[in-house]
C-alpha cells in the first residue's frame, strides 16, 4: 500500500510539473500573440498615414497622392518618370495662391493638369499635355486665375471622370 500511495505522489508530482509546463508555455503564447497583434496593428496604422494621401473630385473619383511641396519637389514634378498609375497623381501645394507656371520639360508622358483654388474648386483643366520634344520650344502653361494646388493625372483620366470647372475638390 506504500508503494501505491508513493507511486500515486510521484505521479501528482509528474503531472505538477507537465501541468507547470503547459501553463508556462501559454503565458508565452499569449505573450507572442499579443506581440504579433501589435505588430500588426502597428503596420496598418502605418500604411494608412504614410503616403497613402488621396483626394476626392466630388462623387467622381479619388485618386492616390504624392504631394509636391516644397520648390525641389515641384520642380522635378513627374519629369523623369517613366510611367504614373491611373490610380495616382501628384499634388503641388503652394504656399499661398498663385499663378504658377508648368512645362512638360523631361515628361515621358502626357498628362492632364487640373487647377484647384484655395477654396477646393477646380477652376481649369489642360488636357492631354504632350512631352516637350527636343529641339524644340517647350511650351509654359498658366492658370487663368490664382490656385493653390496643381493636381497631375495621366491624360484622358479627367475626361474618363467628367471631371470639370466647379467641381469640389476633398483631401
Amino acid at each position: 500500500m506504500v508503494n501505491v500511495v508513493a507511486y500515486s505522489q510521484l505521479t501528482f508530482f509528474k503531472v505538477g510539473n507537465v501541468y507547470s509546463e503547459i501553463m508556462v508555455n501559454q503565458k508565452k503564447l499569449v505573450v507572442a500573440l499579443i506581440i504579433l497583434s501589435a505588430v500588426i496593428a502597428g503596420y496598418f496604422v502605418y500604411i494608412n498615414s504614410s503616403g497613402d494621401s488621396k483626394i476626392c473630385i466630388e462623387n467622381k473619383k479619388c485618386f492616390v497622392i504624392e504631394i509636391a511641396d516644397s520648390d525641389y519637389e515641384r520642380t522635378l514634378g513627374l519629369g523623369n518618370r517613366d510611367f504614373l498609375d491611373n490610380e495616382s497623381g501628384m499634388l503641388f501645394v503652394f504656399e499661398k495662391e498663385t499663378i504658377p507656371g508648368l512645362w512638360m520639360k523631361d515628361m515621358k508622358f502626357p498628362i492632364d493638369i487640373i487647377w484647384i483654388n484655395s477654396d477646393f474648386e477646380i477652376t481649369g483643366i489642360e488636357k492631354d499635355l504632350r512631352p516637350c520634344v527636343k529641339g524644340e520650344i517647350c511650351p509654359i502653361v498658366y492658370p487663368s486665375a490664382p490656385v493653390k494646388y496643381v493636381f497631375e493625372i495621366n491624360a484622358g483620366l479627367s475626361e474618363k471622370y467628367n471631371l470639370s470647372e466647379g467641381n469640389r475638390v476633398l483631401f
